[in-house]
């Protein structure tokens, strides 16, 4: 699979901000969710680190290689908040194997206690209307409109 992940993360934040201006906040918060999502996993995959886990796959508890998809247990398909923990737990192979224009971004990105504290309760089940995570309020969008704003500046930009 050929994903793009920083043209995903300005299409869905050009969705968000549309629906956000119709107050849909439900639907404009879960698309800044992945805004942020696709920002975190463009700027792994453009420094090299999406490369690093192709090579060098995470392992099952007991030692053996997982089978099947290679990135599986990696930040690359994880979703907040767990992609928050599992970047976090990839911080050392960030800090020693990203490369380029956004590496430094990354890891700042990875490492600042702001990290923790993006998309606080944010969802991937917004997308089911589950009653968990709906409904979303005008004040928790747009605080997810503002992480997705500064992840897509700082990683894709």
């Amino acid at each position: 699979m050929s994903e793009q992940y920083d043209l995903a993360a300005w299409r869905h934040q050009g969705t968000a901000d549309h629906l956000l201006k119709n107050s849909e906040f439900d639907d404009a918060g879960y698309h800044y969710g992945i805004v942020g999502e696709n920002a975190l996993k463009h700027a792994m995959r453009s420094s090299g680190i999406e490369a690093y886990f192709l090579a060098n796959p995470p392992q099952q508890r007991n030692g053996r290689r997982r089978s099947g998809d290679p990135l599986r247990g990696t930040p690359l398909r994880g979703h907040f908040p767990s992609l928050q923990a599992l970047a976090i737990q990839a911080q050392q192979v960030v800090s020693l194997y990203a490369t380029g224009r956004v590496a430094a971004a990354l890891q700042t990105e990875i490492g600042s206690a702001a990290f923790n504290t993006r998309f606080q309760s944010w969802s991937i089940d917004i997308r089911y209307a589950s009653t968990t995570c709906t409904p979303v309020t005008q004040a928790v969008c747009d605080t997810w409109k503002k992480d997705a704003e500064d992840l897509i500046l700082r990683l894709v930009i």
